[in-house]
């Protein structure tokens, strides 16, 4: 069943996670993630691969400057640190990786409203048992 978030976006955790899609679309980003940690229903759930849709970009920087987002989910492999003081704001933090160069990038990000939407998630109890989030099903 699919299930998404329109609202707490700080109460989401990409620690860890990979970017293993990136995709705009004119003032659409969408950012797909192996998985993800969310806070959702009064509980902290670990979710599946799951999509990211920033709408109506307002802004957007990378530092350092000499990086760009047509890298992301190629070089931009693992994230180290998200961060988000609404849910209007993002700041995306990791480690950028080429045959050349390796050095910490964040990519800073406002939009007017975002959604994310995954279909597989476990209880954080469940899956510090060892439980999954069902990978079978991929988010849309």
């Amino acid at each position: 069943m699919k299930r998404s978030i329109t609202k707490n976006l700080s109460g989401v955790n990409f620690h860890d996670s990979r970017i293993v899609g990136f995709e705009r679309a004119g003032d659409t980003v969408t950012l797909t993630f192996d998985w993800a940690g969310v806070a959702y229903e009064n509980a902290v759930r670990v979710v599946g691969l799951c999509h990211l849709h920033l709408f109506q970009i307002v802004s957007e920087e990378v530092f350092p400057s000499d990086h760009s987002t047509e890298c992301m989910g190629r070089e931009y492999k693992l994230v180290g640190d998200n961060n988000s003081e609404s849910d209007n704001d993002l700041i995306l933090g990791g480690f950028f990786e080429s045959a050349t160069k390796h050095s910490w990038v964040e990519w800073r990000c406002k939009f007017e409203s975002f959604k994310l939407e995954w279909y597989s998630d476990v209880t954080l109890e469940e899956w510090r048992s060892g439980k999954l989030p069902n990978s079978d099903q991929a988010a849309s």
